[in-house]
């Protein structure tokens, strides 16, 4: 609505009143309508009267003529009927501005609310991925926990039978040891008693002097035979160790 320059005249001074068009008193009220014969000389092309607030209603008349007094009088009878009209006109302007401001609003209400509700089914959709992917995540790994554990099975049982196998190989190897050490006591008794026999028999035939050198010479053999079993079942040891240690480390960097 467009509206005049008297309306929007007298729509500046109600918007600067203080108090509501019937709370004005006297002095008030004749300074409203002082105002307002301002806004009607303005629109005519006439002499205004200043009239603020604070001058005195008497300093707002006294320059008038017996004609704008005249003119006073009537928009004085008219000026609280002119107030509640201008009043009831922003109160309706008020009452459109703030109504379109509330359908603004509310449009804007359903529209973030359209919004959440996109939103939402957007956040349950990937918190359902989400879920169904942990979970799959959370079979595969106790599959693997399962593959793991067989696993770690398979491997102690192997470092058990290693150590089994270990364990008879170091018993045989004691065995032959002294097996080794009887037979070499024993060859020792008996170079020391061909010894003593050649030392107290100093004058035998050279038959039981050449038999006595070939059994010797036998025992010589049997003791280097001896030596060189110990040595292969030294380096045995030490190779079968050597392999068992390499399973054994293996087994511990895949447990």
């Amino acid at each position: 609505m467009t509206l005049s320059k008297l309306d929007l005249c007298h729509h500046r001074i109600v918007l600067k009143l203080k108090k509501s068009c019937h709370e004005l008193n006297g002095e008030q009220m004749g300074k409203l309508a002082v105002m307002l014969l301002n806004c009607q000389s303005d629109s005519e092309g006439r002499p205004l009267f200043p009239c603020t607030d604070e001058m005195s209603l008497r300093q707002c008349r006294e320059r008038m003529d017996s004609d704008t007094w005249n003119a006073y009088h009537l928009i004085t009878n008219r000026a609280k009927a002119v107030c509640a009209s201008v009043r009831h006109e922003q109160f309706r302007g008020l009452t459109e501005l703030t109504v379109n401001k509330l359908m603004s609003t509310a449009h804007e209400l359903l529209r973030m609310m359209g919004e959440l509700a996109d939103s939402q089914q957007k956040l349950q959709s990937v918190t359902r991925e989400a879920i169904d992917e942990m979970v799959g995540n959370n079979e595969c790994i106790m599959h693997q926990q399962v593959d793991i554990m067989k696993l770690s099975e398979v491997h102690r049982a192997k470092v058990e039978s290693n150590f089994c196998e270990l364990v008879r190989e170091k018993s045989l190897i004691r065995a032959g040891q002294q097996e080794v050490a009887v037979l070499l006591t024993d060859l020792r008794a008996r170079i020391d008693g061909s010894m003593r026999q050649l030392e107290q028999q100093p004058k035998r035939s050279k038959v039981n002097h050449d038999s006595l050198l070939t059994d010797l010479e036998r025992l010589q053999a049997n003791a280097a035979a001896i030596a060189t079993k110990i040595d292969e079942t030294g380096i045995h040891f030490v190779e079968h160790h050597r392999v068992a240690e390499q399973q054994y480390r293996y087994t511990l960097e895949q447990l």
